[in-house]
């Protein structure tokens, strides 16, 4: 498990887009940061549950299919395993105060992804 004094540098992409998850995680690993990548919610609640490294944020799409970014986030915080993860929501819908506060969300990131947004983001929780 992870301690403050050893934080990951793992970041979880969770998005159905494989050639935007994919150019996401190549940046990222450009970066100096390791990248897992899962193809919908239940996909990356699976890898969640299944590994003893827990990454330092998660970059979650909203629109995905088998459970979509809400289903996973209700369920992300529902366990206390994995409820502390930081999710940052990429999409490129417009989300209302209240839907940001029901998420619990640490951040939204508006496709097309901004690069330079992207790693101040992503160091700010991972570094």
């Amino acid at each position: 498990m992870n301690t403050p004094e050893s934080k990951s540098k793992y970041v979880l992409i969770v998005d159905d887009e494989l050639e935007l998850r994919s150019s996401i995680a190549e940046f990222l690993r450009d970066e100096g940061f390791s990248v897992r990548e899962a193809s919908h919610g239940q996909d990356a609640l699976n890898m969640l549950r299944s590994q003893v490294e827990m990454p330092c944020l998660i970059l979650l799409d909203y629109m995905m299919p088998i459970l979509d970014g809400a289903g996973f986030r209700k369920i992300q915080l529902e366990d206390p395993s994995i409820s502390s993860i930081p999710v940052v929501l990429m999409s490129a819908g417009r989300f209302s105060d209240d839907i940001v506060k029901g998420l619990s969300l640490h951040a939204i990131v508006n496709k097309p992804i901004d690069l330079d947004v992207l790693i101040g983001i992503v160091g700010q929780h991972c570094l």
